[in-house]
């Protein structure tokens, strides 16, 4: 059976946040989990991952699937990151996670990448938005396109990667690394010139990579050449750049 919670820009108790597990392990079935702009912070993510791992270790068996999970603009900082790692790490179904406007920064995604590169990592689709990121975030989820295989999608906005970060993620979808994702967004993510000659580099070694979000980077119009080699050289991308 499938399921919605709704929570969106409720501002949330602990008390709130532990009925709100407890209602998805009652029931059971799949769950799309909305809890943005909640405010939870780190009691609230503490006590809602300790209620969900509490009921798997308790009886056995899962009994519940997240769909989705969006903690988008909840306070979460890198001292909180570990509960979400905590539960990728569990046993849990956690197939996408929405951390858009969350300052959990490098050492944050530092955090939430150990549990992504493990072999029961069931993630699918991850959301990153204005999370404080530099190249070293960047480098990190690098890291874990070499190791998962299970994310077909990766949403990355308003992220200070450069050329650098954004050159370490083309590297990393080689065909030899990488062979699961589909999707990739690297919306508004400091691109240059650099950066787009990795991708450029990254097209003719890539069998999986359906669509490539370029939207709002400061590209020049020498850059043109850049994003048609892309476009020549796989033959089923579709890219997006405005």
């Amino acid at each position: 059976m499938f399921h919605v919670l709704n929570l969106g820009n409720m501002l949330l108790s602990t008390t709130d946040c532990l009925c709100a597990a407890h209602m998805i392990t009652s029931a059971g079935g799949d769950w799309h989990v909305e809890l943005r702009g909640c405010n939870m912070g780190d009691d609230g993510l503490r006590i809602f991952k300790t209620s969900l791992l509490t009921h798997i270790e308790a009886h056995g068996v899962l009994g519940f699937t997240i769909k989705r999970l969006d903690l988008t603009q909840n306070r979460i900082r890198a001292m909180s990151v570990c509960h979400l790692a905590d539960m990728i790490n569990s046993k849990m179904q956690l197939h996408s996670l929405i951390l858009s406007s969350n300052p959990f920064g490098d050492e944050g995604m530092r955090t939430l990448t150990a549990g992504l590169k493990q072999p029961h990592a069931t993630t699918k689709s991850l959301h990153f938005s204005s999370c404080e990121l530099t190249k070293d975030g960047a480098f990190e989820l690098a890291d874990v396109l070499r190791a998962n295989i299970t994310i077909k999608e990766l949403y990355i906005g308003f992220e200070q990667f450069g050329c650098h970060g954004v050159t370490r993620i083309a590297q990393a979808l080689d065909n030899r690394y990488n062979k699961t994702l589909t999707e990739l967004s690297l919306t508004k993510t400091d691109m240059t010139s650099a950066g787009l000659t990795a991708l450029a580099q990254m097209a003719p070694v890539n069998q999986t990579l359906e669509v490539l979000r370029l939207d709002r980077n400061d590209l020049g119009a020498d850059d043109c050449h850049l994003v048609a080699t892309i476009i020549e050289k796989s033959s089923s991308l579709i890219l997006i750049k405005s």
